[in-house]
């Protein structure tokens, strides 16, 4: 059986945001409140974000 339903755009912005603050604190090994601080002042290291979900940065591992 499918399901099939609609997502709002602001749900998904806070999926993704709560998803990427969670892969920065475990590769950078920070509290949320950092994170922040560590986006403002180095924002280039959401340009390797696809490698923040790499296994065990993420995953818990």
């Amino acid at each position: 059986m499918d399901i099939q339903g609609i997502v709002d755009e602001f749900v998904y912005n806070e999926v993704i945001h709560k998803l990427t603050v969670t892969a920065v604190m475990n590769r950078f090994h920070c509290s949320p409140q950092q994170v922040i601080t560590l986006i403002k002042d180095t924002p280039e290291i959401l340009k390797d974000f696809p490698a923040l979900w790499e296994r065990g940065t993420c995953s818990g591992r």
